[in-house]
């Protein structure tokens, strides 16, 4: 067996030796979590979603609900909507900024799973709140499956842990108030055409870049990244204009880029988002399309193909693509959260089985995987519902019919390309490169 007759299961290989990797990882009976950050936020901010009181607000979406320890304020159990349940033990003192925390992860069975042991200081800085956080993490029980999947994204604690920080931040209003306050605005991360310009950035671009070309040769992955660079910047458009200054996109090796910013916190803003990703490559397409024409340029009418292609098929109604978000927030002023989390799951199962039918093995495990993740959830006497303001009635018509409408306007532009290059023939002018001509 040579390497040309491994190529077309390359892709599987390389995700399950990666997941391999996390899964060994996981496997770790104790390591220890640091993290290190600076906020735009004041430090009595920081204080209030660090440390939840007795009636106040929750501001993440996946936590039910926090049941407090008989004379306490600040101890109690909090209840996830994926079964589990932690309890979490204060020591604070605010004259120092320090946080001492213990806190104890149990089974739907009450058996404990996890213990973290804390040391958080917090402290104002220059630029807001500094947070500096060292944690002892226990695995000391038998565990069940949120449990395990927990563990798989446990090399991705820190990215986690500051997404939530952000989405409590965000949600309680520190954000905003720091910059009304001080007449700062959280700085902004450096981009190009919105995508983030940093180490880790460029690094996982790399290795798209690298895989696409070693997969398709090297122009066709030049035109892929073009088209994904196109798209995300239209989500990152829409987000930054609706205030979120610090959204960026990355590439994401084996499947494509993915868009990140603060939550909207209703779903009218984050429709407006996810539109602007497929509007943006629908237009890319069309300007591409009529330059080729122009040009005579076979390679870029190819590519104009690519990248009506790419977008027709982000708004399939598939939950993880732009069309199953926009197909997910449309329900939901129509349906119950349980019912949508159903359909949810069978969406994903479908695309699943379809993806293993054509034989695109690693869209299925993908959409597999996730399928069997959310099918396990909703067997949870808790479902995940739905976060922040839904659409209006009037509001989800609309998008339903935005999304017809523009799913329409690629079909008939892709029609229209491939009555002067056919969809053979443009990727075969895209893998010959900018030298391929109409005779």
């Amino acid at each position: 067996m040579s390497i040309a007759d491994l190529r077309p299961w390359s892709e599987m290989i390389a995700l399950g030796a990666i997941l391999a990797v996390f899964w060994l990882l996981s496997l770790r009976r104790r390591h220890v979590f640091r993290f290190d950050r600076v906020y735009a936020v004041d430090p009595e901010d920081m204080w209030a979603v660090s440390l939840p009181r007795r009636g106040g607000p929750i501001w993440l979406p996946h936590i039910e609900g926090i049941d407090f320890d008989e004379g306490s304020d600040i101890d109690g159990t909090y209840r996830f909507r994926s079964g589990l349940a932690m309890h979490v033990a204060n020591r604070p003192d605010e004259a120092t900024g320090e946080l001492a925390q213990v806190l104890r992860l149990f089974r739907q069975d009450g058996g404990l799973v996890e213990v973290w042991t804390s040391y958080c200081r917090i402290e104002p800085h220059p630029r807001g709140t500094r947070l500096r956080l060292v944690a002892d993490i226990d695995l000391v029980g038998r565990t069940e499956w949120q449990h395990r999947i927990a563990r798989i994204q446990r090399p991705l604690t820190r990215w986690l842990y500051d997404a939530n920080l952000r989405t409590m931040l965000t949600a309680s209003g520190a954000f905003a108030r720091y910059a009304e306050r001080h007449g700062r605005r959280p700085a902004e991360p450096v981009s190009l055409l919105g995508m983030r310009l940093s180490w880790p950035a460029l690094a996982l671009a790399i290795v798209a870049l690298g895989w696409w070309a070693w997969q398709d040769g090297l122009w066709f992955a030049i035109v892929l990244a073009a088209g994904l660079v196109l798209h995300e910047a239209g989500h990152v458009a829409v987000m930054r204009a609706l205030g979120d200054r610090t959204s960026a996109f990355y590439f994401v090796p084996f499947l494509g880029g993915v868009a990140t910013g603060r939550p909207a916190g209703n779903d009218a803003s984050h429709t407006l988002m996810v539109f602007g990703g497929p509007v943006a490559g629908a237009l890319s397409a069309l300007a591409t399309w009529w330059l080729g024409e122009w040009l005579g340029s076979t390679f870029l009418v190819g590519a104009a193909m690519m990248f009506a292609f790419l977008n027709l098929f982000n708004l399939a109604p598939i939950p993880m693509l732009d069309g199953g978000q926009i197909t997910m927030a449309v329900l939901r002023p129509f349906v119950s959260d349980g019912v949508r989390y159903w359909i949810e799951v069978a969406l994903l199962a479908i695309a699943a089985a379809m993806s293993a039918y054509i034989g695109i093995y690693i869209l299925a495990l993908i959409f597999g995987a996730f399928a069997a993740a959310r099918f396990a959830a909703a067997r949870s006497p808790r479902r995940l519902a739905g976060a922040g303001t839904p659409l209006t009635k009037i509001q989800a018509l609309a998008a339903l019919a935005g999304l017809a409408v523009l799913a329409a306007l690629l079909v008939a532009l892709m029609d229209a390309i491939g009555q002067t290059v056919p969809f053979s023939d443009a990727l075969d002018a895209i893998n010959w490169g900018p030298e391929s001509y109409r005779d």
